[in-house]
């Protein structure tokens, strides 16, 4: 009776698209409380991408904050403050109550002066 030998050849390997994630239980844990129906595979997806397109945005900004100098910035708070006294207008907003920071809306794009 003979026996068959396993090839030399190796045979190849389909490269899948899964991968194993290690992680600790508690985090697991936490996973599971914050995802609700969704299989646990697809929300780490969605949060993945979620991250890449915040990301994405945080580039465009920094580019916009680049290209926005400071006496520009301080311009349009100046212009801002006028149009706030326009009546029915609601100008530029303190990004938080007694902040020394103040926001301007560019591109929806929050760029703020000390």
């Amino acid at each position: 009776m003979k026996v068959a030998k396993k090839s030399s050849k190796q045979s190849r390997q389909v490269s899948s698209p899964r991968a194993t994630l290690a992680l600790a239980r508690e985090t697991y844990k936490k996973i599971d409380q914050l995802r609700g129906e969704h299989s646990r595979s697809a929300w780490i997806q969605c949060l993945i991408e979620r991250e890449e397109e915040r990301c994405a945005r945080e580039r465009f900004a920094q580019k916009l904050r680049k290209q926005y100098p400071a006496d520009v910035c301080r311009e349009t708070l100046a212009l801002n403050k006028e149009f706030s006294k326009i009546p029915g207008s609601t100008g530029c907003q303190p990004a938080a109550a007694g902040s020394l920071r103040r926001c301007i809306w560019i591109l929806g794009i929050e760029l703020a002066v000390k």
